[in-house]
C-alpha cells in the first residue's frame, strides 16, 4: 500500500497514521521535503511508534549480551541501553564458572552481584547460563581448550549448587552450558546428557520454580560431534527440562528452514514446553550490510510466534558489537 502525506510543519511532533487492509509485511518509506526561510539549521527525527517494554507474558523480547564481563560503570552503561531498547530479559553468563571460582573455594562475585541487583532494579528478567569449564576443574586439565571439555562431576555440581543457592530469586531461567552440539563442548555427547540431566536435578532441589533450559544448540553439525543432536535426543532422560532453546543466524529465508528442523526433532521427541530462539542474529558483513541486518531483525522477531514451530521468545545476539573491529563498542 502506497500513502501519501502533506504537512506543513508547525510543531516538533507530526503523526502519520498506515492502516493496513490485509495481513502481510509492509515496509514504509517515508521520505520529506522541508522548506524553511530561516538561516537555522533543520533536524527532523523520526520515530516509528511510542517507546513501550514488553512484559514477557506471551513472548520473551530479550537480547543476549556479555555485559555480566565487563566493568562495573560499562555494566551500568549497558543495562541503560537494554531499558531503553524496552526489552524484557536478557540472556548472560554472570556466574561463568572460571571467573567467579578461579581458583577451587575462591570465590569473586563482586561483577556478577552488581549485575544481578542493576538487572532487577531495572526490571529486566535474566536467562542465566552455567558455564564453562575451569582448568582446574577439568577432566582432561593437559586440553587444548580445558574450559570446552566434561568438567570433573563433584567440582562442576558444587559450583552449580553454590551458584544457584546465591541467586535463585533473581534469576528467571537457568540455562546449561551453551551450543554443546558444537566445539563450545569437546567431550563426547554422552558427557554433556549426563552433566545435563545431573545438573537439572541440583537446579530441581534448589530452585524448583525456576525453569530449565538445555544449553542452545547451535542446530547446524560440526565436529567434534557432527551427531550430536541425534544422539542427545536419543539419550536424555530429564523430566525437569522445560524450554527448548536452539539458536538462529543469518538470512530469513535461512530462519524459516531452520525452525521447520527443530519442529520435526521437537515432534518426536514428544516436547510440549516453550521454544526459545535464544541467540540469534544477522551479520552485518553479509549482502545489505547494517540496512540488511536491521530489516532482518524486526522481521525475525515480529515473525517468531507465527512460524511453523511457533517461538515463545527470541533474543538477538548481541548488545554491543564485538565483531571484527576491536574498538567497536
Amino acid at each position: 500500500n502506497s500513502h501519501t502525506a502533506t504537512m506543513t510543519m508547525k510543531s516538533t511532533d507530526q503523526q502519520i497514521n498506515l492502516t493496513p487492509n490485509e495481513k502481510g509485511w509492509f515496509e514504509l518509506v517515508v521520505s520529506a521535503s522541508v522548506r524553511d526561510n530561516s538561516s537555522e539549521s533543520l533536524h527532523r527525527t523520526f520515530v516509528i511508534g511510542e517507546r513501550s517494554k514488553a512484559d514477557g507474558k506471551s513472548f520473551q523480547y530479550g537480547v543476549s549480551t556479555h555485559t555480566s564481563g565487563v566493568g562495573l560503570n560499562d555494566q551500568n552503561r549497558d543495562i541503560f541501553l537494554l531499558t531503553e531498547l524496552g526489552v524484557n530479559i536478557v540472556r548472560d553468563e554472570p556466574s561463568q564458572w572460571r571467573r567467579v571460582e578461579r581458583e577451587r573455594g575462591k570465590w569473586t562475585f563482586e561483577r556478577a552481584d552488581h549485575f544481578h541487583s542493576a538487572l532487577a532494579e531495572a526490571d529486566i528478567a535474566l536467562q542465566s547460563i552455567l558455564c564453562y569449564g575451569t582448568k582446574w576443574g577439568a577432566s582432561d586439565p593437559t586440553a587444548a581448550r580445558p574450559d570446552r571439555v566434561a568438567p570433573k562431576m563433584e567440582p562442576w555440581l558444587n559450583y552449580v549448587r553454590t551458584v544457584v543457592s546465591r541467586y535463585r530469586g533473581r534469576v528467571q531461567y537457568w540455562e546449561v552450558w551453551n551450543e554443546p552440539d558444537i566445539a563450545f563442548w569437546q567431550s563426547t555427547t554422552t558427557e554433556y546428557t549426563r552433566l545435563f540431566e545431573a545438573t537439572a536435578k541440583v537446579i530441581a532441589k534448589l530452585d524448583p520454580r525456576t525453569p530449565l533450559l538445555n544449553g542452545g544448540f547451535a542446530a547446524v553439525a560440526r565436529e567434534p560431534n557432527p551427531t550430536f543432536l541425534r544422539d542427545f535426543l536419543a539419550e536424555v532422560k530429564c523430566p525437569e527440562w522445560r524450554v527448548w532453546a536452539y539458536h538462529d543466524y543469518q538470512t530469513f529465508a535461512q530462519m524459516l528452514e531452520r525452525n521447520r528442523q527443530q519442529q520435526a526433532l521437537v515432534k518426536k521427541q514428544s516436547f510440549s514446553g516453550p521454544i526459545w530462539v535464544n541467540e540469534g542474529g544477522f551479520h552485518c558483513l553479509m549482502a545489505g550490510g547494517e540496512s540488511k541486518q536491521a530489516v532482518t531483525l524486526v522481521k525475525k522477531i515480529a515473525s517468531a510466534p507465527a512460524l511453523s514451530l511457533p517461538l515463545d521468545g527470541y533474543f538477538w545476539y548481541d548488545l554491543r558489537d564485538d565483531g571484527l573491529d576491536p574498538e567497536e563498542k
